[in-house]
This record gives C-alpha cells, structure tokens and sequence, in this order.
C-alpha cells in the first residue's frame, strides 16, 4: 500500500527538481515573478510572508520574494 505512495512522490520530486533546473537555467520561463517562496492561501498568512513582495499568485498558492 505504502510503496504506491512512496514512488509517487519520488515522481513528483524527480519531476519538480527538473522543472526547478529548467528554470533557473531559463529554458523555461519563471512565471512566479522570481519568487523565493510560497504558500497556500487557504491557510493563514505566515509570518515571514508579511515584509516579502508579492509577486504572483496562481490558483490558491501565494509566491513571494
């Protein structure tokens, strides 16, 4: 049951690393606006958010820099 998860979240980590690498590189585009972190807006504002800037905001998550 377990080994299901597990392997499909190794997937999902492989897969973000190599998007992360894209961008940094430029071969995709950052369309967070240069973002260093992020959140989901359905939970409360953390505190380390409230003197970053905004720079996008896409579906429920909030990213800033």
């Amino acid at each position: 049951m377990f080994g299901s998860v597990v392997q499909n979240w190794k997937g999902a980590i492989q897969e973000s690393l190599e998007i992360a690498k894209d961008v940094l590189s430029g071969k995709i585009p950052d369309n967070t606006g240069g973002a260093t972190h992020y959140f989901n807006s359905n939970v409360m504002i953390p505190n380390w958010a409230r003197p970053m800037t905004q720079t996008k905001c896409i579906g429920n998550h909030v990213f800033y820099r």
